[in-house]
């Protein structure tokens, strides 16, 4: 794995291999990290670091990317921090995986490979078809508190030339892997950017875990799965969450509060669960033929880089479309039902997040003392002006 056959030496980073998976979104990473996160006693007993929380990955990761021209990262910062503890670990290797860092600008991919030096660094980018990651995108960014619909979203996406669209040009920015292989290889070389492809249709999570455990060394046969892994919507919940995204705006309503309450409670928590009755989102023929081409040049430059590929460059051209709605054709009332869905699953949540609070109140009023019954009582008016409609 390194340059270097000693043993790593605690509190160094001389003499360990720092693993990068870097995305792309949409690739499976959600899935990979969450077995990873399932499992951290096999992955530790293996001699590998993988921070937990994983969140503290996202911050890190959220650092990074805000990182203009000029600037440094905080000593104090949370990439730091998670440079430190790899520092501090006393095996051999170390995985840091956040797909937000596929696109990241040079000064960006410059900062935070320098801060894991001497580590040997390796960047791993997992990579999809691009006419697969396209509904997936859009998708996503729908639970993400944007308002594009879904035919604005494909004539940005597959338009000639440059993007100018913002949805357009973060879909290319972290899909154009020939791009985000030549940008990460100015600071790594070019036979440290592993390429892992996702299967096709037919090949399942399973296979894309042997391609990226072959990758960063890891014996993942006995690793349990996830219980779940960011849930992707149906044609009819994406086509809901669009519609609810631009009231939402027109209302103001608070970011923080959006994330809270509707993607993770209501998209990802609720709406998800009917993905498999509502269908996929089907991809127009016009914009199939558009990224197929774009896919070919993208292989041909691929090919063309001394990056080495694990799975098959192949799995990046499109397969035939397979079956799907467009959701624009998405009928009033199958959006009302999936509302209706919505709105009671909300109520289902609420409930048991109150019961779930009312235990621990009683939990801590089991022992007696007048503060469990002066948080009882707060915790009461707080709740009866919550039915009142009072802020």
């Amino acid at each position: 794995m390194s340059d270097n056959p000693a043993a790593a030496r605690p509190g160094s980073l001389d003499g360990k291999t720092v693993y990068l998976h870097i995305g792309a979104p949409k690739t499976g990473t959600s899935y990979l990290q969450a077995r990873l996160d399932a499992n951290p006693d096999a992955v530790s007993g293996q001699g590998m670091l993988w921070s937990r929380p994983w969140s503290k990955q996202v911050h890190a990761a959220r650092e990074v990317k805000a990182l203009a021209p000029g600037d440094s990262l905080r000593p104090d910062g949370p990439w730091q921090t998670l440079v430190e503890e790899a520092r501090a670990w006393s095996g051999p290797t170390v995985l840091i995986s956040m797909e937000w860092l596929t696109n990241a600008a040079p000064q960006q991919v410059e900062a935070a490979v320098a801060s894991l030096l001497p580590a040997r660094v390796e960047i791993v980018c997992t990579a999809r078809d691009v006419v697969r990651t396209l509904p997936a995108a859009w998708q996503e960014s729908m639970q993400n508190y944007r308002t594009w619909t879904w035919h604005e979203y494909v004539d940005a996406v597959t338009a000639p030339g440059e993007p100018a669209h913002p949805g357009a040009v973060e879909f290319w920015g972290q899909q154009d892997i020939a791009r985000v292989a030549r940008t990460w290889t100015t600071q790594v070389p070019a036979d440290r950017f592993h390429v892992v492809t996702v299967p096709g249709r037919d090949g399942g999570s399973g296979l894309l875990w042997e391609r990226f455990c072959s990758v960063v060394g890891l014996d993942g046969a006995g690793f349990a799965e996830p219980r779940r892994s960011n849930p992707s919507l149906g044609v009819v919940s994406a086509a809901l969450m669009q519609r609810v995204n631009v009231v939402a705006h027109e209302r103001d309503v608070r970011r923080k509060d959006y994330h809270r309450l509707v993607k993770h409670t209501l998209s990802k928590g609720i709406l998800a669960e009917r993905r498999k009755a509502e269908g996929a989102i089907a991809v127009p023929d016009e914009a199939w033929q558009r990224l197929a081409e774009r896919s070919r040049v993208m292989v041909a430059e691929l090919e063309q880089l001394p990056v080495p590929v694990v799975g098959d460059l192949a799995d990046l051209l499109p397969e035939p479309a397979g079956p799907g709605t467009d959701p624009q054709e998405v009928t009033e009332q199958q959006m009302l039902e999936a509302a209706v869905d919505g709105l009671v699953g909300l109520v289902l949540d609420s409930a048991a997040r109150e019961r779930r609070l009312q235990q621990k109140i009683e939990a801590l009023g089991a022992g007696g003392g007048r503060w469990p019954d002066r948080l009882s009582t707060l915790w009461h008016k707080a709740r009866a002006r919550a039915r009142r409609g009072v802020r």
